[in-house]
């Protein structure tokens, strides 16, 4: 699948700082993407949350907020990840939280603080961040091991 008008926006929107006019955003896809796409206005509009009922894009994926009269922003959570992860140690293998080592919105920066160590003693869990409740917990991670039980 090719980009979209929708993925050029935001490209232009994070390349202007996350925030920026009509006019800023349609020069700079004309200047990378030529003339393919006019309705610049019309779609950063509908991309706007809570925006338009009459938009095409769900709410989920509007990324933009108005400030201003053909000044758009990025969402700030458009601009964070979706889930948290936590870090857990265990002191003993029966010990099934232990010792909270990190929160973190990358899974890739949980395991590098991990990595090289045994796996029995860690685990992550993983959460939505519109849905963080430590007393109902269901999503974990399966480190990734070797033989022997060390983290990879």
């Amino acid at each position: 699948m090719g980009v979209t008008l929708k993925d050029v926006i935001k490209e232009a929107m994070e390349f202007l700082g996350g925030e920026g006019t009509i006019e800023q955003v349609r020069s700079f896809i004309a200047s990378n993407y030529g003339p393919r796409w006019k309705d610049v206005g019309v779609a950063m509009a509908d991309l706007t949350f809570p925006g338009s009922k009459s938009s095409t894009y769900p709410e989920k994926e509007r990324f933009l907020e108005r400030i201003g009269r053909g000044r758009y922003r990025l969402r700030v959570q458009a601009a964070i990840s979706k889930e948290i992860f936590l870090l857990w140690r265990r002191r003993t293998v029966s010990d099934l939280w232990g010792e909270l080592l990190g929160v973190f919105n990358n899974d890739n920066l949980a395991f590098e603080k991990i990595r090289g160590e045994k796996a029995i003693e860690y685990h992550v869990e993983s959460w939505p961040l519109n849905k963080f409740n430590p007393s109902d917990s269901e999503i974990y991670y399966c480190l990734e091991k070797t033989r022997n039980g060390i983290i990879k």
